[in-house]
């Protein structure tokens, strides 16, 4: 009967002496030597003693990693192949990553940019052209009603008054018998 609890009480050294050899944990013979007093050496024991709980937190904010779906029409754009001369890859950190397929006119990104942050451009915005238009009617079509879109999703413009605006129902009263016979 006491062969088991031996070997258990051994075991339970092991794993005493593996939390001790971590790479840079505390190890008490490297201070064993120090010149100070018997309290002092007391409460070095006292961090050899020291046994932290494990607390499991709650997080508020859970990662979320979606299945493979497939997706009709769209290529992901969260593919990357690496390059075949290994230099970093910049396309979604310095450029916009888009799908190929239905890829959207810089310039309309730029103004859905601009009207979603309500900055002012200083400097001059370049609009591209299409060579032979004429012979393009699809593409002029989708720039139109790019740009439509973007102008349906625009806010309305706000007033700002410097004076207090006057109450409605004194703005609703009867004018005075002079007004009206003035007018």
């Amino acid at each position: 009967m006491q062969q088991p609890q031996q070997q258990q009480a051994k075991d339970d050294d092991d794993d005493d002496d593996e939390e001790k050899m971590v790479d840079g944990a505390y190890n008490p013979l490297q201070y064993a030597n120090l010149p100070v007093t018997g309290e002092i050496k007391e409460l070095f024991e006292y961090i050899t003693r020291f046994k932290p709980q494990k607390i499991e937190l709650d997080t508020k904010i859970k990662p979320f990693v979606p299945d493979f779906v497939p997706a009709v029409g769209e290529v992901d754009s969260f593919l990357k192949m690496p390059k075949p001369d290994g230099t970093n890859e910049d396309l979604g950190i310095t450029v916009l990553d888009e799908p190929a397929l239905n890829s959207e006119d810089k310039t309309v990104l730029e103004l859905k940019y601009v009207q979603s942050k309500n900055v002012v451009r200083s400097a001059p915005m370049d609009v591209d052209s299409i060579e032979n238009a004429d012979k393009k009617p699809k593409e002029i079509g989708r720039w139109i009603t790019a740009v439509q879109d973007l102008h349906k999703t625009r806010p309305p413009p706000t007033v700002n008054y410097t004076k207090a605006m006057p109450e409605f129902d004194t703005l609703m009263e009867e004018w005075p018998r002079e007004m009206e016979q003035a007018l």
